[in-house]
Order: structure tokens, then sequence, then C-alpha cells
């Protein structure tokens, strides 16, 4: 019996009454094995005998399992926590061989019998058997890393309450979370992945631009991927005594790595020793938290303050939220003529001289991030944007006039653009782009009919045909028409300005000035911007589409009204001369705009009441401005309730 666990190199050794049904030499090794050792008893031998050493055979195939585990774990491959686990587990097993030499000198001066080693080996029967399940389940889940932390500390638990194996368990679960805790200390206090194995349960996304410098990271596009996509938590990985502190502890080495690649330090860190410890996972916490918070106050400073957040926020907010009105006026002013090429024939450094002049000749020329604007024009229309919602268009449209193709970009430094990246700046175009629309189809309107003009005055007295034979007289309609769609225009402006935007940026600073933590302010930014595009009614198809096409009826009403002025000076005579005939024909031209026009904003109308309840209650002080007196919906036959819960 002691010749059958003597034997390292060949267990199971076969002996005169005991002799293994497995070959010697077929201890299982490698992971994942079964252990398919076992031994026949001499039937001939007292019964006694045989029930002592069936009591006692089952520590030999336990420990011939648990000695072929310690072989694998010494493996590079097995990675660091079975590793240590391994070593922990070979102490217990030197141990125990002291004893058997201890036994085979006793049986070799006569006075060892198998009741007296049963009795002695007793003891650990418990724990070998223990560890031959803990081993085994190991090899069949093939576990490591965290899962083989997660399955000790589940042991661990469950025999602090029912088994008596406790301090066996804690004693394996705490060597194995040694290297592990290690690699946890090294994310949460200097924000450095040291992990050899891919054990560790926050993955450094190797091929995440493996050929980026961080100097690079300014791009905002870079930056937005760095922060989302760089470091991600490994769930199947994580500890279960770690996962309810999982994302404080993604979030501390983020901070940490970010503010490393800054140059700065962070003092005020004080770094602790890890331990784990099965029933009080409480100091392990605290000291979680006191790192993740002594990480977010430093870079929320960094940013904030350091990095004068706040003041490029407001930059962000005068160029792409026209803030202050005169900066675009001036810009649309100077490149007045360059946004009516095809986007094909726009020379972009002109764009770029015309948006810098406007800038200092406005009240911009003190704004001190205003260098890091620049004029981009994207080749697709301001629908396509929406429907794509993200920086990588499928297709270009060089065809489209530069007004409707213009926008800005903004240059935001490393760590800026962690919030100003990719995604807030497409979201901050989409919205500078339906602005622009509105201020540019409002420009052709006000200088459609020049101030003092009296080309249009022969039409004073044609009437536009109607189906009684009677109306308006055409110029009537025209300027009525022309007033409709300023009234539109300007309403609409007016809402989102002042019943979307500004409340919205007084909302976002309100909440920045109580931020603690640099996720809460990206957070707190992709909420300002969502609920604008919402509120704006970007995000609805099918009112953004009923907008365009008013606002490009609008565009071909004055487009109409222009060929008319310049029929005069082409024909080379006036419109005193004109024929009865042509007055007719502009006439009818007003008469069909004049109704689809009126078509639209009935389904416009017709429109924010079925979608009203998905937008906020602002967007019924959009419809009653629209209808500020009750014309169309009298028309159309449907009156909006009293309250504001929403239309009847």
């Amino acid at each position: 019996m002691v010749g059958c666990q003597q034997k390292p190199d060949s267990p199971g050794a076969p002996g005169e009454y005991i002799v293994p049904e497995k070959p010697a030499g077929g201890r299982p090794s490698g992971l994942g094995k079964e252990d398919i050792l076992t031994f026949s008893v001499d039937p001939t031998i007292e019964p006694t005998l045989s029930d002592l050493a069936h009591e006692l055979l089952p520590l030999v195939v336990w420990h011939n399992t648990i000695v072929g585990f310690v072989d694998s774990c010494a493996s590079y491959i097995a990675g660091l926590v079975l590793q240590a686990l391994g070593a922990n587990i070979e102490s217990i097993l030197h141990d125990y061989d002291v004893r058997l030499a201890e036994l085979a000198s006793e049986m070799h001066n006569g006075k060892l019998n198998l009741r007296n080693m049963n009795l002695h080996l007793s003891p650990i029967k418990d724990n070998f058997k223990k560890m031959h399940a803990i081993v085994t389940s190991i090899r069949k889940s093939k576990y490591r890393g965290g899962q083989v932390l997660s399955l000790l500390h589940k042991i661990t638990i469950e025999e602090s309450l029912v088994g008596t194996t406790e301090e066996l368990c804690c004693k394996l679960t705490k060597a194995a979370c040694v290297p592990y805790m290690k690699m946890l200390e090294k994310w949460v206090y200097h924000g450095v992945i040291h992990d050899p194995h891919y054990e560790f349960m926050v993955e450094d996304v190797e091929n995440f631009r493996a050929d980026t410098a961080f100097d690079d990271l300014s791009a905002p596009s870079d930056s937005d991927d760095y922060w989302s996509k760089r470091y991600q938590i490994k769930r199947d990985e994580t500890p279960t005594f770690l996962k309810d502190n999982a994302e404080l502890i993604l979030r501390a080495g983020k901070y940490l790595n970010v503010i490393s690649q800054c140059g700065k330090s962070v003092s005020a860190l004080e770094k602790k020793r890890l331990v784990y410890t099965p029933l009080g996972q409480q100091k392990l916490a605290d000291a979680i938290h006191e790192a993740y918070s002594v990480a977010s106050s430093s870079l929320l400073q960094l940013i904030v303050e350091e990095s004068d957040f706040m003041g490029q926020l407001r930059s962000v907010r005068r160029h792409f939220l026209m803030d202050q009105g005169d900066l675009i006026l001036q810009f649309m002013h100077l490149a007045e003529r360059e946004l009516s090429k095809r986007l094909a024939d726009v020379e972009g450094p002109r764009m770029e001289a015309f948006l810098e002049l406007a800038q200092r000749t406005s009240t911009a020329k003190a704004d001190p991030y205003k260098d890091h604007f620049r004029v981009t024009l994207i080749p697709v229309t301001l629908q396509d944007q929406m429907d794509e919602r993200d920086d990588h268009l499928n297709f270009e449209n060089m065809e489209l006039p530069a007004w409707e193709a213009l926008s800005f970009d903004y240059e935001a430094k490393w760590p800026v653009s962690l919030v100003l990246n990719r995604k807030a700046l497409f979201c901050y175009q989409m919205i500078f782009r339906f602005l622009f629309y509105f201020k540019h189809v409002e420009r052709l309107l006000c200088s459609s009919i020049p101030l003092g003009c009296k080309s249009l005055s022969p039409l004073n007295g044609t009437e536009a045909e109607t189906e009684d034979g009677s109306g308006p007289s055409t110029l009537m309609l025209c300027f009525a028409l022309r007033h409709k769609m300023l009234h539109f225009l300007q309403n609409l402006q007016t809402y989102i300005v002042k019943e979307v935007l500004k409340p919205n940026w007084e909302m976002f600073m309100e909440r920045m000035a109580q931020v603690k933590t640099v996720d809460e302010v990206l957070e707190f930014h992709r909420d300002f911007l969502d609920t604008c595009l919402r509120d704006s009614m970007l995000t609805s198809p099918e009112l953004l589409g009923a907008l365009i096409k008013i606002l490009k009826l609008s565009a071909h009403f004055t487009d109409l009204v222009k060929k008319q002025l310049s029929l005069e000076v082409n024909d080379g005579r006036s419109l005193d001369e004109a024929t009865e005939e042509f007055a007719t024909m502009f006439g009818q031209e007003m008469r069909t705009v004049d109704l689809e026009f009126n078509a639209l904003i009935f389904g416009l109308l017709d429109s924010l009441n079925e979608a009203g309840r998905r937008f906020s209650e602002n967007i019924y002080k959009l419809f009653f401005r629209m209808d500020y007196n009750n014309f169309y919906m009298t028309v159309i036959g449907k009156i909006p309730g009293d309250a504001p819960g929403g239309f009847e």
C-alpha cells in the first residue's frame, strides 16, 4: 500500500496483493484528460484487511490524479493562475510525501500495519478528496485564469457553509489569486495591463490601430474607438467576486491610461495591496472604489480644467449651433458665389479662406479655438447622412450644390477628443446642416424680390387662375406666398433654436456643473445631442422628409421669381410689354406652388399630429407657431385640443 503512493514516476506499481488494472506509468497527463487508474485487491486475503485496503486505495487514485494535474500546471500554456494553484498543491503534496516517508520508516521497523496506516492518513483523506474534485472539475471544464478563480471561490463559499475542508479551499483560492491580484493592481493603480497569458478580465485589443501613436489620437475617430473599443471586459474571464465592480475596474484603468498618455501622473493615488478574502470582499471593493474615485477626479480635472473643455464646447456651440448668427451670415455673404456651385467645382482653399475671414470680422474673432475649425463638404444629402448615422458613407453625390453639402469640422486635441469624438461631431454636423439649410432658403426668399422692385407690377392686374375664375392678383399671390414661406422658415428656426437647442444646452450646463466622472460627461453630452436631434425631428425620416420637401419647394419658388425677373433683362423689354399669355402662365405657376405648399404644410401638421407623443412637449409649440390662427387646421377639419398632451 505504501509502495503504491511512494513512486511518483510509476504510480500504482504492482505489489503482491494489490495490482493496478491499468499498466504502470498510466497516470493521465495534461489538462482535460480523465483519470482511469483503478486497483484490484487479492480476494484471498482476510476480509478485514481487504476492507482496510479498499478504504485507503481511493487516496492512491486521488493522489495520482492530483500529481498529474500539478505536472500539467507547470507548463507555460497553463497560465499564471493555474501555475500558482499547482505550486500551492505541490507544497501540500510535499507534506504528504514527508508523511509517507515516515510511514515507510515505521513499516521497515515493523511498527506499521494497515489499521495504523489508515488512522495516520484518515485526517488528510477529506482534503485529498476535495482537491481531486477540484482538479477534476478544472480538467473537464478546461478552465483557466478568472474562470478557475470563480470555480475556486464558489467551492470555498460552499465549504464555509457545510463543508469540512474550508481551510484547504481558502488556501488554494488565495494562492491562485496572487498573480491575478498583481495584474489587478497594475491596472487600477497604473492603467497598465500585464497579462502574458491572456487571463485578465480586461482585454487590451491588440489589433486596435496598432500602428497609431498616441500623439495621433487627437483625431476624433481614433479617440472615439480608443475609449469604446481599446479596452473591453471579458465577462467570461471575470472572477465572480469581482463582477460587481467590473465596470469600476475597467474605468479606473482607462482613466489612468489616458492620464499617462498625456504625460501626467496621479500622485494622490494610494497604492494598496489587493488580497482575496473569501468572506470579506468589502476591503477589496473599498480599495477598488478608492482607486476609481481618484483616477476619475484626476482625469476629469485634466479634461475640464486643464484642457478647458467648457471653453471648447462653447466654441463648438458658436460654430455648429449658430449661437452667434453674425458668423454664419458673414460667411454666407463672403462665400455666396462659391456656395452656388456644384460640389465638384468648389475650391476647398477658398472656402477655408472665407471661413477665416468671417471669423476675424465677427464676434468669433475673440474665440481662442477658432483655428480648430475647418470647412468640410459632405457629398450626400442631409437625409442620406441621417440614414447612414455614421462616418462611413457608402456613396457620393458630387452634383449636389455646395450649400447643401456644407458643414464644419473640429479638431479636438487629446484628451478632449474623448468627448468631442467623431460620433459627437457627426451629430453636430447634422444639426448645422439642418440650420444652414433654413438660413440659405431664407436668404433666397428675402432676396428673391428686391426692395422697391417694380418689375412685377404689370402682374398686379392679372388674376391667378382659380376654379371659379376669380382670385387674388398674381402679384398679391406671389408676395403672400413668399410671406407664408418666410413665416414657416422663421418659426421653424425659432422653434429649433429657442425651444430645442437653448433649453437643452442650459440643462446640459446644469448637469455639467455637478459632474463627477468622465463617463458622466460622455453620458450628459450624448443625451444632449440625442435630445436635440430627436426634438429637431432629424431622427424621424417622415418628418425630416416633409420638412426638406417644403424647403425645396421654397427654393423652387425663388427660382421661378428670379427667372421672371431675368426674362425682363434677357428679352430687352419691360414687363409692361409682356403678353397677357405670359402673365397668365406665371400666375398659374404661382397658384400651383401655392397649392403644393399648402398641401405640404397640411401633411406636415398631420404627421406632427400622429408623431407628437414621440417627442417632447416642445413639438406642440412648433405646431401652434405654424398654425397660430388655426387656418390650416380649420381647412383640414382638425383642431387640436386645449391640453398639450396630444392632438385630438
